[in-house]
């Protein structure tokens, strides 16, 4: 019986302890053409692994099918707000395949991955199939119009038995209801449909790229001069971003299908070519006259093109080449440029405004936000509702819990977003639950199956969620008043200064109404942001804002200081005071203001005498000399003048010298760090030296760079902070000297930092087709394996077959590639050295290689044939299941000892023959077992020659009765 690859990776969430590691890998699911796939034996054999009655509990603890968690039902009118489900109670059975586990066909039960809202009309794809929803007649409830199964579209693609998930994404130009592109997987490339009879469409086009055919994973389509275009990003042999000329499409008579880039039959001038050099583009989005593409593998980071001319684009923008771009998405907001993105850790807003004047680089993010680790591909799209821009930010996991994996954030204003989400809870069956988390199944009772929030777009006030198995609804309401509030920039304003306002205000605004008194210039503003706002005179402004929108409005009044333009000098600070004779002492003027440009003058005064000056800067610093007294009282005075009539002097404190004491001899002086004499557990050092009289430290930190330079600094001299690299002992010292005494060497700290930086053995492959916890691969197929160990590991060891010996052993790097000559299932260790420490990873995946059938079993090694009172090792191993590295559990037949680990130390105290045995929590119901005889005191001794010789050193004992010859 052939069944999918899906149905696999679903029976194997079933294996307690798997799921949750599963979670924690970025899979991508790709296809290396494999037929199909057989169910494994022991998932067939095994009835404990199966979906039962009595394993359906409703509960939060792993991420399978449950009989409990359909049919979905929309969030409990509790958790309402802003956002509420446009219908509630039961979604319709149309909209939710929350009741598919896995067993059947894929184009009967659609699982959602992307729609896309236009003129009145949602486009929607699923897995394998096509749709078009009516959303005029009924926008709450949308009524289908046309539902096609793959099969029957027409579509041309070479058949794959994996192939669950072909299409990915859907876009319609913006005002065009007649045409919508697709992209897809599995060699399907891209498609254009002519949708003018909605419940007739028919394809007009079709790109499948070459060599294996093209992986299409994001599709962005818009209207640019007259005439409709397509973006598609795409991976695998031909990968990159291409465009496409719709209107061109839109006008061929039947059916054409073409390979590009280079087919010598191209379909009428459709395909306009490669958008830039990039061999993968997974996201790509656009505004306007500008499209972006990103990835979250070489090449990493953005780009942003300028497509006015589509045939002959220019790239404007190339950013974050080293950061994995997961998500990104274009929109406009006041008027100005905007790009989102997600990365591994974070969500992130650039203002890009600057791309309409040509090529430039983002600068700093205008806003961003932790959110939780990446658990699969993420999406971000934005959408307009009641005239606001909206991002709403999804992830592509089933596997998820908690209260919130998705944000529906209003960015009317960038800086400050706004997400809309409700923000109550309430307690459903002791637990707390939210909007969002209502619907994810590891939330139990009121978790649906296999709920992957991965896109949502608004079509007026009603937002349209693709999350997988659901298809659903969600209503924007309840709008409330404002609440006001802004800020200024510069923070310091004279007379004619030139300030920016910033709207900061909450609850979305449509309207702002700004005044300036008394003499603001101009007086009156309605813009969201007023900038070049300037007042004449100087004293107290008053600056209100109203902000307001359909349900209201608020008013915040602040108090702006336009400050006089002569300079003012708060007063002048001196550091160390005392000093000690020739250490530097730092004068800074503090409260310093005065209409820009100031410039500063300064004068070293000796009871009152001039001996010294300095120039334009701030803070001054001043180093006495060896003859200085130190019966005298220093000052330094300020000058700061703008050119105007009045100059602003101030004088610091009187500072007194202190005479240096005897510096110490050569190797009498040590340094420390802090925490000595415990050696570091951190790579980051602080060392210490309290030399009296010394005024310059140079450091020699052991790190093979020597003596670092001189240093005068009060703080860092003496009390350095150092970071080391890599483990191991090192000799430091350090020199001292003043204006008075030479350079002396102190004696040699030796820095045990053997365990300060902790060894960490990572790696994992890289396979094209995944379903977790098995990928595939073929034999003498090389395999990319990536190294993410850290700790400065200075050799690499390779279990590669699993078997608990390493076989390639003693790298001086880490391997990055290996091949499997022999059919077989297999799952790789890293060991990981330095001196005196190593560290063991194991692959999170299984290798099927050719194939195989899985045969999982636990296997100890060890000695068979052992004594009483005898210390021996055993060691356990895992085969074709994913055993987790501490979840171990022994029974030793009263051998004694106990670990989690796979390693294990025993000994017997009565002979007899003993049972060793072994589970692992990543492989159920398999038990490793080792069968150990144990031998008792033996009957007598005799020595070989039978007799006393009177030279014990030549005495031979023989155990167990027989002299021998």
């Amino acid at each position: 019986m052939h069944l999918s690859a899906q149905l696999i990776g679903e029976c194997l969430t079933l294996i307690p302890g798997i799921q949750n590691r599963l979670a924690e890998i970025p899979w991508r699911r790709r296809g290396l053409g494999i037929a199909s796939l057989m169910l494994p034996a022991f998932i067939l054999g095994s009835s404990a692994l199966l979906p039962s009655s009595a394993s359906a509990q409703c509960n939060g603890d792993d991420c399978g099918f449950s009989t409990c968690s359909t049919p979905a039902f929309a969030a409990d009118s509790a958790l309402w707000g802003e956002l509420q489900p446009a219908v509630p109670g039961q979604l319709p059975i149309n909209r939710d395949t929350t009741g598919f586990n896995g067993v059947g066909s894929f184009e009967v039960n659609p699982y959602w991955q992307s729609l896309d809202p236009e003129n009145g009309w949602l486009f929607s794809v699923a897995d394998l199939r096509f749709q078009i929803w009516d959303i005029t007649s009924n926008p709450a409830s949308p009524t289908a119009v046309e539902d096609a199964a793959f099969s029957q579209l027409g579509l041309s693609w070479t058949p794959d038995a994996h192939a669950f998930d072909v299409f990915t994404d859907i876009d319609a130009p913006e005002g065009n209801s007649n045409l919508v592109a697709v992209s897809g997987r599995y060699g399907m490339g891209m498609a254009v449909f002519d949708t003018t009879v909605k419940d007739s469409p028919v394809i007009r086009y079709q790109d499948v790229g070459l060599g294996l055919g093209r992986w299409a994973d994001a599709v962005y389509s818009t209207r640019i001069n007259g005439r409709d275009y397509a973006f598609v990003g795409a991976e695998q042999d031909t990968g990159g971003a291409f465009v496409y000329d719709l209107t061109e499409a839109s006008q061929l008579g039947s059916t054409c299908v073409e390979q590009q880039p280079g087919d010598s039959t191209p379909c009428s001038n459709v395909f306009l070519g490669q958008l830039g050099s990039r061999i993968t583009a997974f996201y790509i989005d656009g505004v306007g006259d500008f499209v972006a593409l990103s990835s979250t593998v070489f090449p990493r980071g953005f780009e942003i093109w300028n497509v006015s001319n589509p045939a002959s684009p220019s790239k404007v923008m190339d950013a974050l080449s080293t950061t994995g771009v997961y998500a990104l998405s274009m929109f406009l907001a006041d008027g100005e440029h905007y790009i989102a993105m997600r990365t591994t850790s974070d969500f992130r807003i650039y203002n890009v405004e600057c791309i309409t004047n040509g090529s430039c680089s983002p600068g700093s993010p205008v806003w961003s936000r932790t959110l939780p680790s990446i658990a699969g591909d993420t999406m971000v799209t934005d959408s307009i509702s009641g005239g606001q821009p909206f991002l709403y930010i999804g992830t592509d996991s089933w596997c998820i819990d908690g209260n919130q994996h998705e944000w529906v954030y209003d960015v009317s204003n960038p800086a400050n977003p706004r997400d809309i989400t409700p923000p109550n809870t309430s307690v459903v069956n002791g637990e707390s639950v939210s909007y969002w988390g209502w619907y994810y199944r590891p939330n139990g009772v009121h978790g649906f199956n296999r709920v992957k929030p991965r896109m949502a777009k608004f079509a007026g006030d009603y937002l349209y969620r693709a999350a997988n198995s659901i298809l659903d609804v969600h209503q924007r309401v309840g709008v409330t008043a404002p609440t006001a509030n802004f800020d200024w920039s510069p923070n310091l304003v004279y007379p004619g200064t030139l300030i920016d306002f910033n709207d900061l205000s909450q609850g979305a605004p449509s309207s702002w109404a700004w005044t300036f008194s008394p003499d603001g210039n101009p007086g009156s503003s309605n813009a969201r942001n007023p900038s070049g706002v300037a007042f004449p005179s100087t004293g107290t402004k008053t600056i209100s804002l109203t902000a307001s929108n359909s349900a209201g409005n608020d008013s915040e009044s602040m108090n702006l200081e336009v400050l006089s333009p002569d300079p003012v000098v708060a007063s002048v600070s001196a550091s160390p005071n005392p000093a000690l004779l020739c250490q530097p002492i730092t004068f800074t003027a503090q409260g310093v203001t005065g209409q820009p440009p100031l410039e500063f003058a300064w004068r070293i005064l000796q009871d009152g005498t001039e001996i010294d000056t300095g120039g334009d800067v701030n803070p001054f610093v001043w180093t006495s000399g060896p003859g200085a007294s130190t019966a005298a009282t220093f000052t330094a005075e300020v000058t700061v003048s703008n050119g105007g009539a009045n100059d602003a002097v101030r004088t610091s404190p009187g500072v007194s010298l202190q005479p240096l004491a005897a510096l110490p001899a050569a190797g009498t002086f040590t340094p420390t760090y802090v925490g000595a004499p415990d050696p570091p557990t951190q790579p980051e050092v602080q060392f210490q030296l309290n030399v009296a009289g010394a005024t310059e430290w140079n450091w020699d930190f052991g790190d093979g760079s020597g003596f670092q330079g001189w240093t005068s600094d009060p703080v860092s001299g003496p009390n350095p902070t150092f970071t080391y690299q890599f483990a191991g002992i090192y000799s430091v010292q350090v020199q001292v000297r003043n204006c008075a005494e030479g350079a002396r060497t102190s004696a040699t700290l030796e820095l045990d930092m053997t365990n300060s930086t902790p060894l960490i053995a990572d790696f994992e492959p890289q396979i094209f087709f995944c379903q977790p916890p098995i990928c595939q691969a073929d034999t003498n197929d090389p395999i990319t394996f990536t190294d993410k160990s850290s700790g400065s590991p200075q050799s690499w060891d390779y279990d590669w077959n699993g078997d608990g010996n390493f076989e390639d052993t003693d790298n001086a790097a880490a391997v990055t590639s290996h091949s499997y000559s022999s059919a077989g299932v297999y799952r790789p260790r890293l060991r990981v050295r330095r001196p005196g420490i190593e560290d063991i990873d194991t692959t999170d995946v299984l290798i099927n290689v050719g194939g195989q059938a899985l045969d999982p079993r636990l296997q100890i090694t060890g000695a068979t044939n052992v004594q009483v009172g005898d210390e021996t090792d055993f060691f356990a191993i895992g085969f074709d299941c994913l055993y987790a590295v501490d979840g171990w559990s022994w029974s030793t037949d009263g051998g004694g000892a106990s670990t989690n680990g796979p390693d294990i130390s025993l000994s017997w105290s009565s002979p007899g023959v003993k049972t060793v045995e072994v589970t692992n929590s990543g492989c159920a119901g398999i038990t490793g077992e080792l069968t150990v005889n144990v031998n008792g005191t033996p009957p007598e001794e005799l020595f070989v020659d039978g007799f006393e010789t009177g030279t014990v050193d030549q005495w031979t004992l023989h155990v167990g009765g027989d002299p021998g010859p």
